[in-house]
């Protein structure tokens, strides 16, 4: 009963439909809080424990380690992140995060973005679809930047 209960909060929360194909997105461990809160009145600590280690064999755990954007540091600050996001407009992950982390290695706020050269930028955002369009975006989103909030990037959505 109590094994079928996760199981069942795996699976419904596990896959979700993304627009090309169905796949298994991890879940964490932190996620399950709510079941874990329901299971505490059937069983102690020790034997959920238990069962998600036996579960765990069957489904894939999130780990900071296992998200590519963490690992290579394309969302590290809101700028990098906000790039990055305009990046992966119609483009595959890899593809992105291949383009972010060269130019990441060369700038790192609005203001270095917009002194590179347009043929500069468009050989590194070559991986990325819509290369051309991407370029003339995340200059004008640069330019908007250092005028009306003098270069830093909003950390909320306002």
């Amino acid at each position: 009963m109590v094994c079928q209960k996760i199981e069942n909060y795996l699976i419904t929360s596990t896959y979700k439909k993304s627009r090309c194909r169905r796949r298994a997105q991890p879940i964490r461990l932190e996620d399950l809080s709510e079941v874990i809160t329901d299971l505490e009145s059937e069983m102690d600590r020790s034997q959920i424990e238990k069962v998600f280690d036996i579960l765990s064999q069957n489904y894939p755990l999130f780990s900071e380690h296992d998200n590519e954007w963490m690992s290579n540091g394309v969302n590290s600050t809101p700028f990098k992140n906000s790039v990055s996001v305009t990046l992966s407009t119609m483009t595959h992950t890899k593809r992105v995060i291949r383009a972010a982390v060269e130019l990441f290695s060369e700038v790192s706020t609005p203001h270095e973005l917009e002194q590179l050269t347009d043929e500069h930028l468009r050989e590194i955002f070559k991986p990325v679809a819509h290369y051309s369009r991407k370029k003339i975006t995340l200059k004008e989103m640069c330019r908007q930047q250092i005028e009306k909030q003098g270069g830093k990037v909003p950390q909320f959505r306002e």
